[in-house]
């Protein structure tokens, strides 16, 4: 019997609560974005707030959309948040 293990993998843009700068990165679980800040960030900028994320099942399609974003403008990341997210409004709010 062969096991399957499948997993969605989500590529991402997050900001900070001002809505400042955007980050692109990638991740399995969402959730993991509004995890309860510690001691070590406090202070720190954090970029935690969801604004924008496309899902793919296949990791090596998410690393090299991710790697992509990465070299993006923050003028060409707020394009493409703004096209789906007119708002700029947190898809998923921070556990604060």
């Amino acid at each position: 019997m062969e096991i399957e293990f499948r997993s969605s993998y989500f590529v991402y843009i997050a900001t900070d609560e001002k809505r400042s700068h955007l980050q692109a990165g990638i991740t399995t679980n969402l959730r993991h974005l509004s995890a309860t800040r510690t001691s070590a960030t406090a202070g720190a900028s954090v970029y935690d707030r969801l604004l924008y994320y496309e899902q793919y099942e296949e990791m090596l399609m998410a690393v090299r959309r991710e790697t992509e974003l990465a070299f993006f403008s923050q003028r060409k990341l707020r394009k493409l948040v703004l096209a789906v997210n007119p708002e700029l409004a947190f898809l998923v709010q921070p556990a604060h």
